[in-house]
């Protein structure tokens, strides 16, 4: 028995000096080392260390990647931390530095009554000045006060928690008064159904605002809403969208589906008018009430992300116009099958103008996508240094952008750069307290963000 231990401490002392010697080894003796083992060794400690490193904390990252130590762990490009993250030159600021002004940056998890932390949460809103109203990817809602007191106290944030029993793809929630419209798919088969909930926030009573029986196979997208008046009447002005990678549909261009485009619902009769068609993906809407302008972002392909002045009646150009280009993956899945690659046209090439075509040009293009997500004003009291300025935030690229647009708002300014570190799924300002709040969804948190005076 004493033999049997004796020869286990000794295994167990070669394996450990065998993985330092692992470790400490450069980059290409390792791939020596691991090329004497079958394929499937590599990938498992591709995979485990890159588990490993992508829990760590972002400023442990950092100083992995000054000590030049990324490529021991074998951090996959996608991944790794890049230098200029690190130097935070003039094209990138970390909180709490911005260009003109100084932010301060809390984030705080949100819990449900028996202290369970609220997972996967999405989308925001603000009902009765401090009541926060946040969408879950379960189809629940929660309802929790916020406050500065709340904020700055390392107290948890408890929530009530509301089923609505929607076990679909919600897309965005949207507050008028107290009236809480929720946006949503719902799955039957093969076969995505564009819908908006109708819910009280008072009495907790909820019906059917709009129901399409449109059947969507592509993966869905959009579903932002806002509020605004179209020839006299109040209504949501909704986006909606859809696609399957490399294999694009002239649906967004056809006024007979729903896809693809922005839709006007009047309150009063629910009648269902096409705003404008021709997009993607759209991932932001907002109307500016002060200048009377709508602005949406919106997903391109690979780049040509777009920041966009919707007008009623216009084209936007998807599929036939777009600064980005067919995804250069080799292998897609769609719907959990792998896509036969006889279906993927090879010369697909989008055209690099809009105008030109008949089209309405973007304000921007981002080249290369940031994933970029909602768009929002910056009011002016926020801070006398940041006066006419929007927010743009982004999935991909873990920022909030500030830009500034010309005054006819067919142009950017400026942009700046502010690196967050998770992706920003929605962003919405508190009035009374005059903060953002924003959804951060890589660790389902709720981040705050402060002018420092």
């Amino acid at each position: 028995m004493k033999k049997i231990k004796k020869n286990m401490i000794i295994v167990l002392i070669v394996m450990l000096i065998t993985i330092m010697l692992f470790f400490f080894s450069p980059y290409k003796y390792q791939k020596q080392i691991v090329n004497l083992f079958p394929d499937f060794v590599e990938k498992n400690v591709r995979y485990v260390l890159n588990g490993i490193y992508n829990n760590l904390p972002e400023k442990i990252k950092y100083s992995l990647h000054l000590l030049g130590l990324e490529e021991k762990l074998w951090v996959s490009k996608n991944d790794k931390i890049t230098i200029n993250s690190l130097k935070n030159d003039y094209n990138v600021k970390f909180l709490p530095e911005t260009q003109f002004l100084k932010l301060k940056f809390l984030k705080k998890k949100l819990f449900d009554n028996n202290n369970n932390q609220i997972l996967n949460t999405r989308h925001l809103d603000f009902f009765d000045g401090d009541k926060l109203v946040v969408s879950n990817l379960d189809g629940s809602l929660l309802i929790t006060e916020i406050n500065k007191d709340k904020i700055f106290k390392k107290e948890k944030l408890i929530a009530k928690k509301i089923d609505l029993n929607i076990k679909f793809s919600l897309t965005d929630i949207f507050i008028d008064d107290d009236q809480l419209y929720l946006s949503y798919y719902e799955k039957k088969e093969a076969c995505n159904y564009f819908n908006i909930l109708n819910l009280n926030l008072k009495s907790l009573s909820s019906k059917v605002f709009f129901s399409s029986d449109e059947c969507i196979e592509e993966s869905p997208g959009g579903g932002r809403i806002q509020k605004i008046t179209h020839n006299g009447s109040d209504g949501l002005l909704v986006t909606t969208g859809g696609y399957i990678l490399n294999q694009p549909n002239l649906k967004p261009m056809d006024n007979n589906s729903i896809m693809g485009k922005t839709l006007f619902f009047d309150f009063e009769t629910k009648n269902k008018v096409t705003f404008s068609r021709g997009h993607r993906n759209p991932q932001g809407l907002f109307f500016d009430k002060q200048n009377q302008i709508i602005l949406s972002t919106e997903h391109g392909p690979q780049g040509g992300d777009e920041i966009n002045k919707i007008e009623f009646g216009k084209n936007y150009g998807w599929p036939l116009s777009s600064y980005g280009k067919k995804y250069d993956h080799k292998f897609f899945y769609f719907k959990g099958k792998k896509i036969d690659p006889n279906k993927i046209d090879e010369n697909l090439r989008y055209k690099k103008s809009h105008e030109d075509f008949g089209y309405q040009e973007p304000i921007f293009a981002f080249v290369p996508s940031i994933g970029i997500s909602e768009i929002i004003k910056i009011p002016n009291d926020f801070s006398v240094k940041w006066q006419d300025n929007y927010f743009v935030t982004s999935l991909m690229d873990n920022s909030l952008y500030r830009v500034k647009f010309s005054k006819n708002f067919d142009k950017i300014i400026f942009n700046e750069k502010i690196f967050i570190g998770q992706k920003i799924r929605d962003i919405k300002f508190n009035k009374k307290e005059k903060f953002f709040i924003l959804s951060l969804q890589d660790k389902s948190e709720l981040g705050f963000l402060f002018a420092e005076k």
